[in-house]
């Protein structure tokens, strides 16, 4: 009951601290066009997940299936490395709302979800298929992105990230992007299916139902008639 109580407590806590994000996010920069950054989507779907975690962990539930958990993980980390990777380095100083934004958006929501994910779910279901069906959405956005591009041609996000805009790399830079992108976002959720694996061999951190570690069910010898 008190593992239970933490990774709910967790979860929400983490939910909380999306909506956080988000708000300043929009203080610092306004509505327009927040919705296109992977950053913005990313944290978005992290918070509906935790929040749903939350909520069902609260009410004696299990948490969202393994698969649908690990992609809300998978996608903020990614968010998290391609920015304190990629984009951090060329980054403008930022300050006020904006930096908070940044620091919980970029840094702490990717740390905090996978932590939570290491820590409180409820591992050994995954397999590698699962891996490239996660996928599906980073290239889809890779899709929308280019497509997008091609309606909004005037203003300063024509495209979200350099490593899209076909203006600078040409149509075939950004198919080569896209490949390198994704071979690298597979092996990281191949990656995740490996460590729930062997996660998965020592048993579930948040007891509560049969079969589960910390749940000691008593042995009952019957007794004979005679």
């Amino acid at each position: 009951m008190q593992n239970r109580v933490v990774a709910a407590s967790f979860w929400t806590l983490l939910a909380v601290l999306v909506l956080l994000g988000e708000t300043a996010s929009f203080i610092a920069h306004g509505q327009k066009d927040q919705a296109v950054y992977f950053t913005n989507q990313s944290n978005v779907y992290l918070g509906i997940v935790a929040a749903l975690a939350g909520w069902r962990l609260w009410n004696g539930r299990r948490e969202p299936s393994l698969p649908v958990l690990t992609s809300a993980t998978l996608f903020i980390v990614i968010t998290g490395l391609v920015y304190n990777v990629v984009l951090a380095p060329t980054a403008e100083p930022k300050h006020g709302f904006a930096a908070f934004s940044n620091a919980v958006l970029h840094m702490a929501t990717p740390v905090l979800g996978l932590l939570g994910w290491l820590v409180f779910a409820r591992h050994g279901a995954l397999r590698y298929v699962h891996a490239a069906i996660w996928l599906v959405y980073p290239l889809g956005y890779f899709a929308f992105a280019l497509v997008r591009g091609m309606f909004v041609t005037s203003g300063d996000l024509r495209y979200p990230y350099p490593f899209l805009d076909v203006l600078e790399l040409g149509y075939g830079g950004v198919a080569v992007n896209a490949v390198t992108y994704a071979a690298l976002f597979f092996f990281l959720g191949a990656a995740l299916v490996t460590v729930d694996r062997v996660l998965g061999r020592r048993g579930s951190r948040v007891p509560g139902e049969k079969g589960l570690p910390g749940v000691s069910v008593p042995s009952v010898t019957p007794t004979q008639k005679r």
